[in-house]
């Protein structure tokens, strides 16, 4: 069950956030903070490995 009630985003978050030591998805973490189908979005996605690069921000299509 998701209990994010979240409603605002917090931008001190980063993906590193969102994993586990052993670099796998921290899903307690993601449905604390997020909703149900994002968490769905985040899960299908690959964990990130330090050969990508440093951690940022970025979202597209906003001005």
């Amino acid at each position: 069950m998701n209990s994010s009630t979240q409603q605002t985003i917090d931008t001190t978050i980063t993906v590193k956030d969102a994993l586990t030591e052993s670099g796998d998805w921290e899903i307690n973490f993601l449905m604390t903070h997020l909703p149900q189908t994002t968490v769905n979005q985040v899960l299908a996605i690959p964990t990130p490995k330090v050969s990508d690069g440093p951690d940022s921000i970025g979202w597209s299509g906003t001005n």
